[in-house]
């Protein structure tokens, strides 16, 4: 059986990214993130898997903020 996507909030996904708040949530208004899953009704998080995806695009240079 697959082990479930860990969650990764925002905070986490822009120091991941290395980007400040700004840069980031402009960059989730432009639609270059995928869609984050609400997990209660405030906090919105993003599986692993996408955030590794838009890591590897950032890398690849299909994906620049």
């Amino acid at each position: 059986m697959a082990e479930p996507d860990r969650l990764i909030r925002a905070t986490e996904f822009m120091n991941l990214l290395g980007i400040k708040r700004t840069k980031f949530y402009d960059a989730k208004r432009a639609g270059k993130f995928p869609p984050p899953v609400p997990l209660t009704k405030r906090t919105k998080v993003w599986p692993q898997s996408a955030v590794n995806q838009v890591l590897e695009d950032i890398k690849a240079g299909r994906l620049s903020l």
